[in-house]
């Protein structure tokens, strides 16, 4: 199949396309019956079946966990998909280009890049948008690691904005502060600071769809979905060291900490789905927890579009809230953590045992048929890659698999895989790893409630006073756009 794509975004394509062809269908999940959501499960069950840990119950070792992620080296890859149309800004950013000494007419780019808000710094006042916040820390929390790496992910809406953005000059010079960074971009100080590494932008091509006949055409195109970074960057171990964390960049303060990154390298975690605890606000998001069928478990997420046909919607929202136990359903935020010191000799010995097209084929994610007018966008998410490459280690009984499983420390007494783990925060300590604006009103509640304050202690967005992160949203305006 030659559409003219990159080989990476061939094969990725070429893996959905197979599942259309096949008719693969999303098994039809029912809660209760063969899909039970963590807060359906006893805390026990979901340390066994979802490999669960508590974020919580790490920062009890909080000093060893350190100081075992001194000797990592982490690359950090931020996720720039989409433009965010969702987000209506165009106003916003006519009245702001000229505060930035921007030319010419606006252009949306990513969202991270687009959302500005005022900084203070040793008495001076300037612009700073999301994702330059983000290298700002970065910068700073580079000692806490053996060395950072930033490499941003794109796609062709968002790939300007994002080269726009290391290609700005630091936010100290720009105040008239001086610092050792000079006049330096921050393309510059990520590629020569000590303890820090820039890699090229990577590009997600905008691929191929189907007609209203079911027939691939390239007379629209567009992006696949996360779901091909999970695969990149499983499939890419050999290519790859230390630990990389995968997540959105238009949050501000979504990142990974040292208590994390220091966890999976002394505890030889080999792969991470970062969860929070379910709050009133996440009714929509999709519920973790483990599908039975045939007599074997693995873990699954459960969307809400999937429950229509079982007429579950209400039972689905309620869950973790009203329903199952309060405080134990686990919501994904979109962050994959991966720890090639372990990925990378298992997936090796794996690949010469079962063949690299097989991890590949297991490490592609459930199809997403996405249908825009005539055509179809074939699409998957990021967590699914994960999954479904966790769900074929723990159901195979190839016995050479599993003796590669065995060799590597992945196989437990009891038969059970110990591969990808659920990592979940609870929900006071949500805003420490997840921020997401997907709203006006988001953006908002985080920048002009006067419930939040920028840190430029932690480079860290901070709550104004004691208690729980308000959990409902701010919505003064009533508006999906800023002005």
């Amino acid at each position: 199949m030659k559409f003219r794509l990159p080989s990476d975004d061939a094969r990725y394509f070429s893996d959905l396309l197979r599942q259309f062809r096949e008719n693969r269908k999303t098994p039809a999940f029912e809660i209760g019956v063969n899909f039970f959501p963590s807060a359906l499960l006893s805390p026990a069950d979901r340390g066994k079946l979802l490999g669960a840990e508590e974020y919580e119950n790490l920062v009890l070792s909080r000093k060893a966990y350190e100081a075992a992620a001194a000797s990592v080296q982490l690359t950090l890859s931020p996720m720039n998909g989409g433009i965010g149309t969702s987000l209506r800004r165009e106003e916003y950013l006519r009245r702001i280009w000229p505060l930035l000494g921007r030319k010419g007419p606006v252009q949306l780019g990513a969202k991270g890049s687009d959302l500005f808000f005022a900084l203070k710094y040793k008495g001076r006042r300037g612009l700073v948008s999301i994702s330059e916040a983000k290298i700002l820390r970065v910068m700073h929390e580079r000692t806490q690691y053996a060395k950072i790496i930033l490499q941003q992910l794109t796609s062709p809406d968002t790939l300007p904005s994002v080269r726009r953005l290391l290609g700005t000059v630091n936010i100290f010079h720009r105040m008239g502060l001086s610092t050792p960074f000079g006049k330096k971009t921050y393309a510059q100080i990520l590629s020569r600071a000590p303890g820090l590494g820039l890699r090229p932008v990577r590009l997600q091509a905008a691929l191929p769809t189907l007609d209203e006949k079911g027939k691939v055409t390239v007379r629209r195109k567009a992006p696949g979905g996360h779901g091909f970074w999970g695969q990149k960057f499983i499939c890419d171990y050999a290519k790859e060291k230390g630990i990389n964390a995968i997540y959105n960049e238009d949050g501000i303060n979504n990142l990974v900490d040292p208590v994390v990154v220091g966890w999976m390298a002394k505890k030889k975690i080999a792969a991470v789905m970062l969860t929070t605890t379910k709050t009133d606000i996440d009714k929509k998001g999709g519920l973790i927890g483990i599908l039975k069928a045939g007599g074997a478990v693995k873990k699954e997420i459960l969307e809400e579009a999937q429950t229509k046909t079982v007429g579950q919607g209400d039972l689905f929202a309620a869950m973790g809230l009203t329903e199952g136990e309060k405080g134990g359903q686990y919501f994904n935020t979109n962050t994959a953590i991966l720890n090639y010191a372990v990925l990378t000799p298992f997936l090796t010995d794996l690949a010469k045992v079962i063949g690299k097209d097989k991890i590949e084929e297991n490490a592609a994610p459930r199809l997403i048929q996405n249908k825009k007018g005539e055509f179809i966008q074939l699409e998957g998410a990021l967590g699914s890659c994960l999954l479904n490459l966790d769900g074929f280690f723990q159901t195979s009984q190839d016995p050479e698999l599993r003796k590669v499983l065995k060799k590597h420390g992945r196989l437990g007494a009891d038969g059970r895989v110990d591969f990808l783990r659920i990592l979940n925060v609870g929900e006071e300590n949500r805003m420490l790893f997840f921020t997401p604006i997907k709203t006006a009103d988001d953006f908002r509640l985080q920048f002009q409630s006067g419930g939040f304050s920028f840190s430029t202690d932690t480079w860290m967005l901070e709550k104004v006073g004691p208690g729980s992160p308000p959990i409902a949203p701010w919505n003064p305006q009533k508006s999906d756009g800023l002005s």
